[in-house]
């Protein structure tokens, strides 16, 4: 039984890590392109349609 229980926890951490690598590449390019998004609404010049 002790065995089964270690493997399983070793299991579990080898899968949390490995999510958890995933969401760090997929986080940080959703981010940066959500702030350039931000940005280029917020500073490009209006268009006549705007005003």
């Amino acid at each position: 039984m002790a065995k089964e229980v270690s493997i399983q926890s070793l299991s579990w951490s080898r899968g949390s890590s490995r999510t958890a690598i995933l969401g760090t590449l997929l986080a940080v390019p959703l981010t940066a392109s959500g702030v350039v998004d931000e940005l280029r609404e917020r500073y490009s010049p209006a268009s006549p349609e705007d005003s």
